[in-house]
This record gives C-alpha cells, structure tokens and sequence, in this order.
C-alpha cells in the first residue's frame, strides 16, 4: 500500500481549561442555606429569630469549609501574591519618580554652581 492511499489523520489532543459542570456540594450546600434564610426573613416573627440564627450559622460554617477547600486556599493565595506585587511594582515606581526628581535637582544645582 502506498502512503498516499493510507488515509492517516494527525490526532490531536487539546485540554480545556473550562469550569467543572457540576457545582461542588458544599456551593450546592450553601445555596440552600441562603434560601432557608431568605424564607425564615420573609416570616419575621419573634419565634423564627431562632431559627434565622441557626440558619445564619449553617450558613457560616458552609462558607468556612469552602473556604478551607485546596482549591480556594490556592486562589486566596494567588490573590494575596498579586496583591503583594502589585504594592512592590507601585513602591518601585514611587522610588522611579523620587529618582528622577532628585536627579532633575541635581541638575538644576549642577547648572547653579556652573553659573556661579
């Protein structure tokens, strides 16, 4: 057989960098402890202030343990890097202006004692 008659096709392997299609239980979780809470606001009575505490609570503790998730602890501390940089990159560019003031006066200084 030939190569030209080998109908031979290049595979090609390609990754996504897409969102999961499944939201994780706890998101799931703290979405239906949004909505017992909205529910329990809508019949405010003295009685449910209780129950509005407790699902404040479960509201809270889902929210701590998504936050205690491998994946958002990484995001966190993405974040808290970006920020750092970005306060280094504005330090360094403060520090660029200082030098270009003072380098500016010491030319003014230079022309001075020239002409003195």
């Amino acid at each position: 057989m030939a190569a030209s008659q080998l109908n031979v096709q290049p595979s090609f392997h390609a990754r996504s960098n897409s969102l999961p299609s499944r939201q994780h239980p706890i998101t799931s979780q703290i979405d239906e402890n949004l909505n017992r809470l909205r529910t329990s606001q809508l019949a405010s009575t003295s009685s449910s202030i209780g129950h509005q505490f407790n699902c404040l609570q479960d509201l809270y503790e889902s929210v701590d343990m998504l936050l205690h998730l491998p994946l958002a602890q990484q995001s966190i501390a993405q974040e808290q890097q970006r920020k750092l940089v970005e306060q280094l990159l504005d330090g360094s560019l403060v520090l660029l202006d200082v030098c270009g003031t003072a380098k500016d006066a010491l030319s003014q200084t230079k022309e001075c004692t020239q002409e003195l």
